[in-house]
């Protein structure tokens, strides 16, 4: 199997995943190779986010190596925002269940929960919750009640095409709000099974739901198998422990015929492969079999091709963008009067045609905007190198 594009771990990243994850003596000869004291001042920021998990990792197998102060030193940090931000989100959570919507807890913050049980492993950049889709516009407004202000206003043309807007309160603390678990499915109905099996959990006494194990790795594998300006490499990280925690409540049936019905094999397929392949992990191999065997469309492989590289020097993501606009339009009863310039309006967060010819235009000064936000990012990671 060859993985497509350019979102895969390097070499230098997979021994780094290696060194944290696998155990016992496989992490100490990845470590070794890894050469860490002569790395670490020029990794990348992907990698940067692993190294809370390699310091626990190095730490129970009672390494004393001087660099494991620094990584001392990333994890405190790590541990420090992380609390930070599931403290700020709890009164959110309240808020919305006193206004009786039903939230769920995505990504980092239900992984930290749910998985990695230690607040400083997993780093987050805000948190993510997920409210039912007609509840989006009362979610957003129990957001601005409470003093968090939204990237763009959420419309209800917003919620008909889209999946999830950032808000950010005054200090810069950042939560999204999804009214779709995947900006790949959007459309009504599709999240109603997710809810119908999520599992109940609280943060900081808030209740909160979360989803089941199947749904969670799917959700990270089917989302983490992208390209992006920061290296998406903690998906694996994060598939790994959900496997290692829950495998045995793992419904694989189920899994394959999510990535079936969403029409997202191939990123499922080439991410479970990956980690039996490289991490060891054990993934059925009659999984790998029934997706490398299931129906997948030409559309769908060019949606692979654009998701899984960097974005055209001449179109940007405007083939992505159209492909998620026939993945909208062919969904019943959904999107029905969107025309792919105004689907384009609210994906791109632009206010109207003026503004989004703007950007079309100067399309090569957002790229380099995106291009010096992941050099900045490396930089302040780097800054909490001690």
């Amino acid at each position: 199997m060859t993985t497509a594009g350019h979102c895969w771990p390097t070499s230098a990243q997979q021994l780094l995943l290696r060194a944290a994850l696998v155990p016992g003596p496989e992490t100490l000869a990845a470590w070794q190779r890894s050469a860490p004291e002569a790395s670490l001042d020029t990794l990348d920021a992907g990698s940067i986010r692993l190294l809370p998990l390699l310091y626990r990792s190095l730490e129970r197998l009672g390494v004393h190596d001087p660099v494991m102060g620094r990584l001392k030193g990333v994890y405190r940090h790590a541990w420090y925002g992380n609390q930070l931000r599931l403290r700020d989100a709890a009164p959110v959570l309240a808020e919305l269940r006193g206004r009786g919507i039903a939230a769920m807890l995505l990504k980092g913050a239900a992984l930290t929960l749910g998985y990695y049980r230690d607040v400083g492993l997993r780093p987050m950049d805000d948190v993510d919750v997920l409210v039912r889709a007609d509840q989006a516009r009362p979610a957003a407004d129990a957001l601005h009640a409470l003093g968090w202000r939204p990237a763009v206003p959420v419309t209800a043309r917003r919620v008909a095409a889209s999946h999830a807007v950032e808000f950010a309160d005054a200090r810069g603390q950042r939560i999204d709000l999804h009214w779709h678990l995947s900006p790949d499915a959007c459309w009504p109905g599709i999240d109603d099974a997710f809810w119908g099996r999520a599992r109940a959990t609280a943060l900081h006494g808030v209740g909160v739901a979360v989803l089941d194990p199947t749904d969670q790795l799917f959700h990270t594998c089917a989302h983490g198998v992208r390209w992006e300006p920061v290296s998406p490499v903690r998906w694996v990280a994060d598939a790994a422990v959900i496997l290692r925690e829950a495998s045995a409540d793992i419904d694989w049936d189920r899994l394959v015929g999510l990535a079936e019905r969403l029409r997202l094999v191939l990123p499922a397929r080439d991410a479970l492969a990956y980690l039996a392949r490289t991490l060891g992990l054990a993934v059925p191999p009659g999984v790998l079999d029934a997706l490398r065997g299931a129906a997948v469309s030409r559309t769908e492989r060019w949606e692979y091709r654009m998701r899984t590289r960097p974005s055209s020097p001449v179109l940007g993501r405007l083939p992505e963008h159209w492909l998620r606009y026939r993945r909208l339009r062919r969904a019943r009863g959904s999107a029905d009067r969107i025309t792919f310039v105004a689907y384009l309006e609210i994906a791109l967060g632009c206010q109207g045609v003026g503004a989004l010819v703007h950007r079309a235009v100067f399309r090569h000064r957002w790229r380099q905007g995106a291009e010096r936000g992941a050099r900045a990012r490396e930089r302040l990671d780097r800054i909490h190198l001690p």
